[in-house]
């Protein structure tokens, strides 16, 4: 009997339902990247899908050359333990025992995850391949290790964050933003309102609004009508 060389295997319905998971998984990220952190999002969803003790986040601030976690208020230096050797070396790092490696460094890392726990690390890169942070997940020595399933399920989710990365990890400016500040009518609104836009849009704890007229600064605060004159020397970055 003659047989067809081109007809490719039918998948198997555990293949079907891993993909499906992974599927699952993204969805999630992708869907709530809109209105919740993005660091949130991972850690939380990550943490489900590894069944994992924790999931960090550290976001890469290249500009001063740090990785800086948001939940944590964790930070390294490009290169410098865990973390920084998996944004240098650009891989995914499967420690069974994260403490054996060359690279982990207790004192900065001790309060992360201790010497024992398994870790699994990576990047995420953007759609120019530029590494926009590291996420290292990380069980108990006492859980099952991580599988070559659990590094099939990272290199998913990069190619996705990669193809996805204008709308996960670009500042998307709302189109309500102009008709919302347009439509305040007294000052204290119009700041609280913009200050709110400005924090959902480059995902940061705060935002300030200040001004300088002929040499003088005023700074905008919330609730009130008029903007309060602060020294130069009072204030700060604005000032600088």
């Amino acid at each position: 009997p003659s047989t067809n060389l081109n007809v490719r295997p039918q998948p198997t319905l555990s293949s079907l339902s891993f993909h499906l998971k992974m599927e699952e998984a993204f969805d999630k990220i992708a869907a709530g990247s809109a209105t919740t952190a993005l660091h949130r999002l991972i850690e939380t969803t990550l943490q489900m899908y590894f069944l994992a003790e924790k999931v960090l986040y550290f976001h890469d601030v290249s500009s001063i050359k740090i990785l800086y976690c948001p939940s944590t208020t964790a930070y390294c230096p490009h290169g410098s333990g865990i973390i920084g050797y998996t944004q240098y070396s650009r891989k995914t790092m499967n420690l069974p025992e994260v403490g054996k490696h060359a690279s982990y460094q207790f004192s900065t890392e001790g309060n992360l995850y201790g010497p024992d726990s398994r870790v699994l690390s990576f990047p995420l890169y953007d759609g120019n391949c530029n590494i926009v942070g590291v996420v290292a997940v990380v069980r108990k020595h006492s859980s099952p290790p991580f599988t070559s399933d659990d590094e099939k399920f990272v290199e998913y989710l990069q190619s996705k964050c990669k193809l996805y990365s204008r709308w996960l990890f670009q500042p998307l400016i709302d189109d309500n933003l102009v008709p919302t500040l347009i439509n305040t009518c007294r000052l204290k609104h119009f700041i609280e309102k913009v200050q709110e836009k400005l924090v959902k849009i480059f995902n940061c704890r705060s935002a300030e609004i200040w001004s300088i007229d002929k040499g003088q600064i005023y700074k905008y605060m919330v609730n009130e009508n008029q903007p309060k004159s602060i020294p130069i020397d009072d204030a700060g970055i604005a000032g600088f």
